[in-house]
């Protein structure tokens, strides 16, 4: 899978957390991060979530700018969100 907002190469990433094992996918170029359904509430309240985000956050700052983004699994044009607890 390619990253939906730099184009670069995505690498699995598995974190063991109370609720179990969580993959996410992270961009090794700009350090995003891709999570399918329901990961990320799993690691928001857990201590792994803050070691596995470990972009550069003013390059995420940067690439918060591209809106225009599709899905890379569907390609689909995706939905902005925010996080309400960021």
């Amino acid at each position: 899978m390619d990253c939906p907002k730099c184009n670069g190469a995505m690498q699995e990433h598995t974190a063991t957390t109370l609720q179990g094992a969580v993959t996410i996918d992270r961009c090794t170029d700009c350090g995003g991060m891709w999570f399918d359904n329901g990961e990320a509430e799993k690691l928001k309240d857990d201590w792994m979530s803050d070691f596995l985000d470990s972009g550069d956050r003013s390059v995420g700052k940067a690439q918060n700018l591209n809106t225009e983004i599709n899905c890379p699994r569907c390609n689909k044009q995706m939905d902005t969100a925010q996080d309400p607890d960021h």
